[in-house]
């Protein structure tokens, strides 16, 4: 694999790694950000400091479950660039991926608050009462996205390994 391919995965990995650890906090990330109070540096500072809320904010299932979906996500995205760029023919297992990345981001959460995002779309009770429902408290959401990212990237690397030429019907 071209090097180019690899600081996209890295980057792309680093990006989603930093977007699920500061999803939770984004009212304090925001006030960091845009605050007048504090130099570039202590800026700086805090918002590395900020990514030690992966400890607090996540039970170690949950944290283990963020990097493996960012690691992926940041695979996914690469191997997809390659074979785009590669065949100009339509990926046709790209739902997949798409699937897999929308439900690993659906199991981003705390313990306290579970999923931010289902919280986000079903409101705080409802996702809370579905939720408590299932045997591990919201991770299938990210089980079934590290899945599904599995099988993309499966079938991606079989797509890849195909031969450029037409197929004979």
């Amino acid at each position: 694999m071209r090097p180019g391919y690899i600081f996209l995965a890295v980057l792309v990995t680093f990006i989603f790694f930093l977007i699920t650890i500061w999803l939770p906090i984004r009212e304090l990330i925001i006030f960091i950000i845009f605050s007048d109070t504090y130099s570039f540096f202590i800026k700086g500072k805090l918002l590395l400091l900020s990514l030690s809320s992966l400890y607090s904010n996540f039970t170690l299932l949950s944290a283990i479950f963020v990097v493996i979906t960012s690691f992926l996500i940041g695979v996914n995205i690469s191997m997809l660039v390659y074979y785009m760029r590669a065949r100009s023919k339509a990926y046709t297992g790209g739902a997949v991926g798409l699937i897999g990345m929308f439900s690993g981001i659906l199991g981003i959460g705390c313990a306290s608050c579970g999923s931010v995002i289902l919280t986000s779309l079903l409101g705080v009770s409802a996702s809370g009462y579905v939720i408590r429902f299932l045997p591990f408290g919201g991770e299938e959401f990210s089980m079934l996205g590290v899945l599904l990212l599995g099988i993309s990237i499966y079938l991606l690397g079989k797509k890849i390994q195909k031969p450029l030429v037409c197929e004979i019907s």
